[in-house]
């Protein structure tokens, strides 16, 4: 009988460390879309300036680096909120290729945020 109680406990646990997960998961995602919101909120609010003072310049390494940092999000977001957001369902090759896409876009836009 000791055997049943324990393999219930186990399922329980499990079950506790699963909704703490989920909840883990489910806070990484609203924390990044509060990011991507306040984020786009600062390209509209300072987006006049930026014309006025980056887009008029001459060109140059550091602009090109700048504006690449600046706008790169735009590229990656999009397959971003896919993945986590609306790929249930989606083949296990695709998942994939999504996965490795945001993998190299956080490379890149950290290359391009540390140059």
């Amino acid at each position: 009988m000791s055997a049943g109680l324990s393999s219930i406990d186990a399922l329980l646990q499990l079950r506790q460390e699963l909704e703490h997960g989920v909840m883990i998961w489910r806070n990484v995602n609203y924390a990044f879309v509060a990011g991507t919101t306040v984020m786009v909120i600062e390209w509209l609010q300072t987006l006049n300036l930026e014309v006025k003072v980056i887009w008029d310049s001459p060109r140059s390494i550091l602009k090109a680096l700048y504006l690449l940092s600046r706008y790169f999000p735009l590229v990656y977001w999009p397959v971003y909120y896919y993945y986590h957001f609306g790929s249930q369902g989606v083949k296990v090759h695709t998942c994939k290729v999504l996965f490795r896409y945001i993998v190299w876009a956080y490379i890149i836009a950290t290359a391009f945020a540390e140059s």
